[in-house]
C-alpha cells in the first residue's frame, strides 16, 4: 500500500481545502492508498476543520504558530523554520512514500524540507494558483523546487500549464483536474422559489448571483458597476453575493455608494451552496486570474447559464451555457450580456472529467508512476 501524505498550511475555507476534502472522503477506504494530509498550523474551528472532526478524516495538525517577534524579516525566518521542522520531523516518523504538497507558495514555505528529504521521499506538487497572480518574490524558489530539486509539477489543465511554462520555465508535467462533488448540485431538491423565499429575495426579480471569497482578485468592484449599469436597463435585476473575505466592508461601502444597496444581497459564506445557485438567473465570474474555477463547475451543474471573465479557463466550460467575457470588454457590455447572455462559448470538457472516478484514477495511476522514483531524486 502506498502511503501519500499531502501538506497544506491550515485548514481554512478555500478551493485547495474543499478538493482535499473530496480526495479524502474518495480515499478513505481505498485498499492500494494510505492517503493523509499534514495541517502545518492548528485546527481555527473552520467549516472544513469541523468536517474533518466529524467524518473522522485522516487529517493531522501539526500546530506551528507565529512566532512572536517585533521584527517582520526575523519572524518570517522563524517561521519558516517551525514549518520546515515540524513537517520534517513528522515525514521521519510517518515514512510516507510520497509527500503532495498544494498551493504554490507552500514551495517557499517548506523549500529546506524539500531540499533536506528529497532522496528519501518523492515530493509532488499541484499548481493550483495561476502563475501569473503569484507574487515575484516566489518564483526562484518554485523554480529550484521543479527544475533543481526534483519536485513532480501537477497542473489543473493545460492553460495553467502554457502559463507555468514561461512563468518558472517548466517543461513537462501531469495534467491531473481537481475533484469536485458536482451530483449535489443537479440534485438539489429546493425549487427556485423555495430559494428566493429563503434569502429574502422577490420571486419575480431577475437575480445574478456569485459565490467565492469577497477579494481582490474576483474583481467584485467592476461586477458591481457592471450591475449597476443593469439595474438601470431591468429594474427588477438583484445580486447576489454569497461569501466572506477582506472586501466584504468595502463591497458594501461601494454598494452604498452608488445608491444600490437596496439591490444588492450579502449572504455571508454559506455551507450549503447548492441551495443558493437555484436562486440566480444567471451566474457571474469576474476574475482577474483564474486557474481551475469550482464555482464555475458548480453553477454549471445547477444548470445555470455564466457569464466569466476571460480568466476563466477553457478547461472549465463543461456546458453550453457559458458566455466568455473579452478582456476589454466595458461595464454596459457586461450588464448586457448578464441580462441577456449571447455568443455561447463551445464546451471544452465535461463533468465526469471532475468526478471521483476519473480523479482518483489518474491520481492512483500517478502515484504508482512515482512510487518507482523513490530515493532517485538527484
Amino acid at each position: 500500500m502506498l502511503k501519500i501524505i499531502n501538506v497544506v498550511q491550515d485548514f481554512n475555507m478555500g478551493g485547495i481545502q474543499r478538493v482535499l476534502i473530496s480526495l479524502l472522503r474518495a480515499f478513505k477506504n481505498d485498499p492500494d492508498v494510505d492517503y493523509s494530509v499534514a495541517v502545518l498550523e492548528n485546527a481555527k474551528g473552520s467549516e472544513f476543520d469541523n468536517i474533518v472532526k466529524e467524518e473522522r478524516l485522516n487529517v493531522v495538525y501539526l500546530g506551528c504558530k507565529m512566532p512572536k517577534c517585533g521584527y517582520p524579516h526575523i519572524k518570517k525566518i522563524l517561521r519558516d523554520l517551525s514549518y520546515d521542522g515540524r513537517l520534517l520531523l513528522y515525514l521521519l516518523k510517518q515514512k510516507p512514500d510520497i509527500v503532495h504538497t498544494h498551493n504554490t507558495r507552500m514551495l517557499t514555505l517548506v523549500l529546506k524540507c524539500i531540499k533536506w528529504t528529497r532522496k528519501k521521499y518523492v515530493w509532488v506538487h499541484t499548481l493550483h494558483s495561476d502563475p501569473y497572480a503569484v507574487h515575484e518574490g516566489h518564483i526562484p524558489r518554485i523554480q529550484k523546487a521543479v527544475n533543481q530539486y526534483g519536485v513532480h509539477a501537477i497542473c489543473l489543465n493545460e492553460t495553467q500549464f502554457e502559463k507555468a511554462k514561461e512563468r518558472y520555465g517548466i517543461d513537462k508535467c501531469r495534467y491531473i483536474y481537481n475533484m469536485v462533488e458536482l451530483d449535489k448540485y443537479h440534485n438539489t431538491r429546493v425549487t427556485r422559489n423555495k430559494c428566493r423565499e429563503n434569502l429574502g429575495i422577490p420571486e419575480d426579480a431577475y437575480v445574478i448571483g456569485t459565490v467565492g471569497r469577497l477579494d481582490a482578485v474576483k474583481n467584485y468592484k467592476f461586477l458591481l458597476k457592471s450591475f449597476c449599469a443593469a439595474s438601470v436597463m431591468n429594474e427588477k435585476a438583484v445580486l447576489v453575493f454569497t461569501g466572506d473575505g477582506d472586501e466584504a466592508a468595502d463591497l458594501k461601502k461601494y454598494a452604498d455608494d452608488m445608491n444600490i444597496s437596496d439591490k444588492v444581497f450579502f449572504l455571508g459564506a454559506r455551507k450549503n451552496t447548492e441551495e443558493i445557485y437555484p436562486a440566480f438567473d444567471v451566474f457571474a465570474l469576474t476574475s482577474i486570474s483564474e486557474s481551475s474555477s469550482l464555482v464555475v463547475l458548480e453553477a454549471q451543474a445547477t444548470g445555470l447559464t455564466c457569464v466569466v471573465s476571460s480568466a476563466c479557463p477553457k478547461e472549465s466550460v463543461i456546458s453550453d451555457n457559458v458566455v466568455i467575457m473579452d478582456k476589454s470588454a466595458s461595464d454596459e457590455e457586461w450588464a448586457k450580456q448578464l441580462l441577456n447572455p449571447t455568443n455561447f462559448s463551445e464546451r471544452y470538457a465535461f463533468e465526469s472529467d471532475y468526478g471521483e472516478e476519473n480523479v482518483k484514477r489518474e491520481l492512483k495511476r500517478l502515484y504508482f508512476d512515482l512510487a518507482s522514483l523513490k530515493g532517485k531524486n538527484e
